[in-house]
Formats: C-alpha cells, sequence, structure tokens
C-alpha cells in the first residue's frame, strides 16, 4: 500500500489511494494504521483515530460518507524508501496504471485539483501507450497543465508538461493532429520566453510560423514575437513586425507618418466617433470579427515599441485602434485602446479634459470585460500617461504597485517593466528622500535584470547613477558614469538603435544634475540636445520636468550670455511657462509650484 501511496507523491489523501489501490476507504484506512502507529506517515487531520476499531458494518458507512482522510511521509526519504520498494521493470506499467484509474474516477468537475497528480503519473508510463485515442488524450492533458502552469507563474514545469506534449504528437502531427500541434507550439513559445529563453522561444517561433495554415494563427505567433524584440531593445525590428502583419490583415500604416496624413487620421477618428461621448462607446456591442480582433492585438503588442523609436506613428495606430472599435465594437482591447487615445488627447494634442474622461472610461472596461491580462497595461497607461494631467502625481504610485502585482500575475512582463520603472521615477519627481528612492532602483533594476527586461534595465539604472551622483562624492558627479550607468558607453547605443524615449530621459537627467550642480553652461547645452526628441515623452510627467528644469536652466545661465542669447533665452522660457500654465490649470497640484519658480527666476535675472 505504502508503494502506491509513494506513487501519488509524498502527500496523500484517503479517496485518492482507494481509488488507486483498488479497495475500499475503510480498508485502505485499516492498513495505514500499522505505519501511523508506528510514525512512517503523519496525519494531517484527527479522523484516522477511528479506522483502527472499525467493522465490517461500520466500514460500509465509512465508504459511503467518504471520509476526508489525508495523510503524508514522515520524510522525504521514508516515501522514497517505500517508492524504491517497486521493481524497476515494472515502474512505468504501475505508474501508467495509477494514472489511469485515478484519471477514470475523477469527475470532469474535479479534474483541474487533480491535473498535475495525474499527468505526472501517466507521463512516467506515457511510452506504454499504443492506443493512439489515449495518447491523444494524454497529449490535451499535458496542454492543459502546461497552461495552468504558466497561469501559476511556473515556466519551468509548464515548459516540461508542453514538451512533453510535443514529443508525444506523431511525426506527420502538422498534418494529422494540427489544432494540437499548434496549441502546444504556441504555448511553449510564450513559457519560453516568459521563462526568458528568448533564443529557445524565437527557434520555436520561427518553426510555428513555418507549418502554420492561416494568417490567424500565425498572428498568434507574431503577438509574441513583437514583445521578444521589445524585451532585447529591439524595437525596430518589433515595429517592422507589425506594421507587415497590419498589411497582412488589411491594415496599410506609414512607417512615418507626415503632418497631413496625421492630421487626417484625427479627423476621421472625430467623425467615426461622432457626438458619441465615453459613456456611448462604453456600451457599444461586443466585436467579433476574427481578423479585426487580430489587429486589436498586434496593435497592442507593438505599441511600446512605437512610443519609443517612431512617435510620430504612435497618434496613427491609436486612431486605428479606437477607428476599429467603434465600427466593429469593444472587445477587452477596447480599454487599451480608449485609454491610449486619452494619452494622445492629453499629450500630443494637448486636450486634456477631453482625454481623462477616456482614461476613466478604459478603467471601466477592464472591469466590465474582466480582462486581468490587460489590468496591468492599463492600469500603465493611465496612471503614467493621463492621471497626472488632472491629480496630484501622489495619487498614482499605490495604482502602479497594484499594476505591477497585476503583470507579475498574468506574466505581463514588459509592462511590469514600465510601471516598475515610473513608480520609482514618480517618487524621485514628487521630491521623495533619495536614500528610498534609491533603494526602489536598485530592488527594481536588479528585478528587471533577472527578467531579462533589458530595454528597462537602462532607464532604471540610468536614475539610479543619477540619484547616487546627487547623494555622494564621486570623480564626475556631473557625469552620469559610474557603477550602474556609463553614458560614455550607452549613449551612442541607445542613439543608433533609434530609442528616442530613452535619449530623451538621458538628456533629462543631465539637466537635473547639471543645474543642481551648478553646471548652468552644461545643463542649457544638454536642454538644446533633448529638443529633437522632445515628443518621444508625449504625455509623460517627464514632460513637465524637462520644461521645468530647462527653463530653470536658461533663467540660471542668463547672467552670462550676449544681450541676443537672453533675448533668445527669454523667448524659450515665456514659451515654457505658456505651456506651464495650461497644465498648472488643470493639475495644480503638480505645476504651480514649477510655474512659480521660474516665475520668481524670471525676475530675479531682470531685476
Amino acid at each position: 500500500m505504502l508503494q502506491l501511496a509513494a506513487c501519488i507523491g509524498n502527500q496523500f489523501d484517503l479517496k485518492t489511494l482507494s481509488t488507486v489501490s483498488q479497495q475500499s476507504p475503510a480498508t485502505v484506512a485499516r492498513e495505514l494504521w500499522l505505519p501511523l502507529k508506528v510514525g512512517l506517515l503523519v496525519p494531517l487531520n484527527t479522523a484516522y483515530k477511528f479506522t483502527h476499531v472499525l467493522d465490517e458494518l461500520e466500514r460500509e458507512l465509512v465508504d459511503s460518507i467518504d471520509l476526508k482522510l489525508e495523510y503524508k511521509f514522515l520524510h522525504d526519504r521514508v516515501a522514497q524508501s517505500a517508492y524504491s520498494l517497486i521493481p524497476a521493470s515494472r515502474e512505468k506499467e504501475i505508474h501508467l496504471n495509477v494514472g489511469r484509474l485515478l484519471l477514470k474516477n475523477t469527475p470532469p468537475s474535479d479534474l483541474e485539483d487533480k491535473l498535475f497528480e495525474i499527468v505526472n503519473l501517466l507521463n512516467i508510463g506515457s511510452e506504454l501507450v499504443d492506443d493512439p485515442q489515449e495518447c491523444d488524450r494524454l497529449i490535451e492533458l499535458n496542454l492543459m497543465a502546461g497552461r495552468k502552469a504558466k497561469a501559476s507563474n511556473a515556466y519551468e514545469a509548464a515548459i516540461s508538461y508542453l514538451a512533453t506534449g510535443i514529443d508525444l504528437l506523431s511525426p506527420n502531427s502538422w498534418d494529422t493532429q494540427y489544432s494540437l500541434a499548434l496549441d502546444l507550439y504556441v504555448e511553449r513559445v510564450e513559457a519560453e520566453f516568459l521563462n526568458t529563453n528568448f533564443s529557445q522561444a524565437e527557434t520555436l517561433a520561427d518553426l510555428v510560423l513555418d507549418r502554420a495554415k492561416t494568417l490567424l494563427d500565425k498572428v498568434k505567433v507574431y503577438e509574441l514575437k513583437i514583445p521578444f524584440y521589445i524585451s532585447q531593445n529591439k524595437m525596430q525590428q518589433a515595429v517592422d513586425t507589425a506594421l507587415s502583419v497590419l498589411k497582412l490583415l488589411g491594415i496599410s500604416l506609414p512607417q512615418k507618418p507626415n503632418s497631413l496624413q496625421l492630421g487626417v487620421g484625427l479627423i476621421r477618428t472625430k467623425l467615426t466617433i461622432g457626438r458619441k461621448s465615453p459613456s456611448d462607446l462604453e456600451n457599444l456591442p461586443e466585436m467579433t470579427d476574427p481578423y479585426k480582433l487580430a489587429a486589436m492585438r498586434i496593435s497592442v503588442s507593438a505599441i511600446p515599441a512605437i512610443y519609443m523609436t517612431n512617435p510620430e506613428l504612435l497618434p496613427l495606430i491609436i486612431f486605428t485602434m479606437v477607428n476599429l472599435c467603434v465600427k466593429y465594437g469593444n472587445s477587452s482591447l477596447a480599454s487599451y485602446a480608449y485609454c491610449m487615445y486619452g494619452l494622445a488627447l492629453c499629450g500630443p494634442l494637448g486636450d486634456i479634459e477631453a482625454g481623462y474622461p477616456f482614461g476613466q472610461l478604459a478603467l471601466r472596461l477592464v472591469e466590465k470585460f474582466e480582462a486581468k491580462e490587460l489590468k496591468a497595461k492599463v492600469y500603465t497607461v493611465f496612471n503614467i500617461f493621463v492621471r497626472h494631467w488632472k491629480e496630484y502625481l501622489g495619487e498614482t504610485p499605490p495604482a502602479l504597485l497594484e499594476a505591477i502585482q497585476s503583470g507579475f500575475e498574468t506574466g505581463d512582463l514588459e509592462y511590469t517593466g514600465h510601471f516598475s520603472a515610473f513608480y520609482c521615477l514618480h517618487h524621485f519627481f514628487m521630491g521623495k528622500p533619495l536614500e528610498l528612492v534609491e533603494e526602489k532602483l536598485r530592488y527594481y533594476s536588479e528585478l528587471m535584470t533577472k527578467f531579462k527586461q533589458d530595454f528597462i534595465v537602462v532607464y532604471l539604472t540610468m536614475y539610479q547613477q543619477l540619484v547616487v551622483n546627487l547623494q555622494e562624492e564621486s570623480e564626475d558627479p556631473c557625469k552620469l558614469t559610474g557603477e550602474y550607468f556609463d553614458e560614455t558607453a550607452s549613449m551612442p547605443i541607445l542613439i543608433q538603435t533609434g530609442n528616442r524615449s530613452a535619449c530623451l530621459f538621458f538628456y533629462v537627467a543631465k539637466i537635473i544634475v547639471l543645474y543642481l550642480l551648478g553646471d548652468f553652461a552644461g545643463a542649457v547645452e544638454n536642454s538644446r540636445k533633448a529638443t529633437p526628441y522632445q515628443d518621444a515623452v508625449a504625455g509623460l510627467t517627464l514632460s513637465a520636468e524637462y520644461n521645468f528644469y530647462s527653463s530653470l536652466s536658461l533663467l540660471a545661465q542668463y547672467p552670462h550670455v550676449s544681450q541676443l542669447e537672453q533675448k533668445q533665452f527669454l523667448k524659450k522660457v515665456n514659451a515654457n511657462q505658456k505651456q506651464m500654465k495650461k497644465w498648472m490649470h488643470h493639475a495644480p497640484a503638480n505645476h504651480q509650484y514649477k510655474y512659480e519658480l521660474v516665475e520668481a527666476e524670471k525676475a530675479r535675472v531682470l531685476g
């Protein structure tokens, strides 16, 4: 009896052992009494105390009420000793038979709870399975187990189940078991990616793209390949892939749209929305067209890369998503589309009053569709790009922490990276103690390094170096080079790879450190260098920080330049203040002090 119990695992219950031994619960309970008495087994509840005094009548009673007796082996070595008594020649056969009995006697409603236990037993004896129908069932069970393990963030276990399922496929499975093969390979591609096995994930992805029969089946892989590229800081490859797939789905977008194309796109979107308010859009019919849904998913995957490298394309792809929703109906993906529309209105288009309600609409749709897989994305966009234009910045960190938790739960490593970076940066821009900010930056940079999210580690370490420079003496505190970041080595790469967002983050960090340490000429020079990259941080609070420190730097350097330059400096400061005053009107808690400090500095230098 103990050998069968050891097959089940270190912990087991009476009902399961009764099933696999094909004996009544009462009989099994009595047989376990001696191992309990000598201490080989440990009871997990007190019902066992009555099992040794059962007579035949009581056994029938026990069988009918199905006592919930649970046991565990005293130690792993005890279970291993019991297991070793199974003859090696019969090990696979016994495991297979135990798994078969468990599967046969487990109601469909309980299969989810027993899934790992059953699949582990069947897999040990899988090579003895010669019935094609049973083999297909085992493959399906491994697929189910792989998905369940992946959903629980147990990525190595997920890979193991999915790989076993793939090994059980027939040699010509892409012809005879197409759906099973496709599902197994796509799930494994994602599991390998989530386990940071990028090379293996890409190899498998290419195999699926070669074997997949339809465009919609291939789209499933492209949805995964785009985040692969982003996590490895291959932003342009991500954008190129997305645009080529969208074209196959009937949506053609230019790499570098001009102002006319953007204007036409905005007008078309406003005409499509018409007089519908965000509340009206909340109640649209549900989107069902699989090709439109595929286009939405590809767009969602690509937007982070577009934002960082092709910001001029960002409004156009947002307009495309909103148009699809209004014309063909809402899905859970609509929550992201409307939130991005809120970003476009609050940021590039400067219409905060119109944009903020779209962000709130997005939050409602996440709840309406119970879109757990999109919660991290929508919370990130709302709290990083929309919320601070109307509410105090200090309201965002708790929501970003909730988004981080949601991202980990759903395996959304990419957006976990985004909001971990801004969780730290918002603390910095709120003026929290540098020791606290540095601690948070260190924690999340180490975490994102562990998950191989290279693109976000750049942002985290850049500001980690800034914070350290502001706290400690260093060889050259005005230079962002040290233990965490090296501007000399990193900046040429960021410029060469077209990561425009990271470039502006760097220049803002430089302006801050140079201004605070008194190198006003250097701060002004870096402000000038940052100007071409301004559109790369549309909607971020970084826009306001750049405006603020740029004005302070220009005014600090004002007494030391020619009259012509002074005139140019004041013109730039006044333009900045005009923008800051608009922001101040909508969110005084975030921007009024900036506006007034610059006004005070302007009054000082003008005497």
